[in-house]
């Protein structure tokens, strides 16, 4: 509805009619006439939208009709489009900075797929422990162990051995089976600390003691340096951090594909309203004020995406639209109007195909 509302604003200031704004997708429930303009609620409660006239590529345009879409200058056209994708950036950037500035400008935990990952902006502190899976009826799983905990210190026969990389752990637990191993754990999320008590079991398979614990690493940004400036433009900078690393994974997504002849590694990289829900569901379930800052951060994260998504110069999303309009920039002609509704009919069909195979995939995940 922001990235709508962008919309919307911005063709009402340029003189443009807009003739319905819609929260939700049609069929309309109910609506309301407010001077010119009509907005409804719909029964589909995905997104919403703005109608503004003219925006029918293959409607006949009456050339007196200075309130048109079409009629409006190339510049103004533009503003229009592309201002839903401004709404979302400066969304993403208030939300981030709020959970920003309530953790002494230090970012959430961000999943590492690529530990030589540099980010562009902020002082990066990688922690390579986090525990991101756990093996059922596993010696971590009897005791606890959760997920997003960062291993930080083993203690074993009152000898403390301080864990910085999955090696650590690997060596510190050698011999250590049927034994009892204190290991001190802080949550990501919360910097909660607290320690378990865990047997440590021999596992034939892999020929090695372990608890039942698979580790990743993630990234800390902070951007609490002493320049005011760059903390009051951290949320913008942080959104670019990850929208810059959002990019890098799905383009070693593709890669991974294209080697492998196969489409699942893409797949896993995206996800619709059925993993999104599934998401939210896991970061509700933290419970208190984790979640409630972990769910703004996670706002935070889709605002940019859909900002990323709908840049894209691709047929029917505001990139595809914007790109004809700078075609016109340039030759000072305008695009055949049937071929160009024909385009981005043809993109909407693969998008709404696109999202139909997504959420399918979901669900089945689920």
């Amino acid at each position: 509805m922001i990235h709508e509302l962008g919309h919307f604003i911005v063709a009402k200031k340029s003189g443009v009619y807009v003739e319905e704004f819609g929260w939700g997708l049609p069929p309309r429930l109910v609506g309301k006439k407010i001077g010119e303009t009509v907005y409804s609620i719909n029964w589909l409660p995905f997104g919403g939208f703005v109608k503004v006239r003219g925006e029918d590529i293959e409607e006949k345009v009456d050339l007196k009709d200075k309130r048109n879409f079409a009629n409006k200058s190339v510049w103004v056209r533009s503003a229009i489009l592309l201002a839903g994708i401004a709404m979302n950036i400066l969304l993403g950037s208030f939300l981030f900075f709020i959970v920003l500035a309530s953790k002494n400008f230090i970012s959430m935990p961000i999943l590492l797929f690529d530990e030589d990952y540099k980010f562009p902006f902020g002082a990066q502190n990688n922690i390579k422990t986090i525990v991101t899976y756990i093996k059922p009826n596993s010696p971590a799983d009897k005791v606890g162990i959760g997920f997003g905990e960062i291993v930080s210190r083993l203690e074993i026969k009152n000898s403390k051995v301080e864990i910085n990389t999955v090696e650590d752990i690997q060596n510190a637990l050698v011999g250590t089976e049927g034994n009892n191993v204190k290991i001190t754990l802080l949550d990501a999320q919360t910097n909660n600390i607290r320690e378990v008590s865990v047997t440590p079991e021999y596992d034939n398979e892999l020929g090695q003691t372990m608890i039942g614990v698979g580790m990743g690493s993630v990234a800390r940004l902070s951007y609490a340096g002493n320049n005011i400036f760059y903390r009051i433009s951290s949320g913008f900078l942080h959104g670019i951090n990850v929208t810059a690393y959002s990019i890098k994974t799905m383009g070693d997504l593709i890669s991974i594909s294209i080697e492998k002849k196969d489409i699942e590694p893409v797949a896993v990289g995206f996800s619709g309203p059925v993993g999104i829900f599934s998401l939210v569901r896991d970061v509700i379930s933290l419970g208190g004020k984790s979640a409630v800052l972990a769910l703004i951060d996670f706002t935070a994260l889709l605002s940019f995406s859909l900002a990323l998504l709908n840049i894209i110069p691709f047929p029917a999303l505001d990139g595809g639209r914007f790109m004809f309009v700078a075609y016109e920039a340039v030759t000072k002609r305008r695009p055949n109007p049937k071929i160009e509704a024909t385009i981005h009919k043809f993109g909407m069909v693969l998008l709404l195909s696109l999202m139909l195979l997504v959420t399918l995939k979901d669900i089945i995940n689920l």
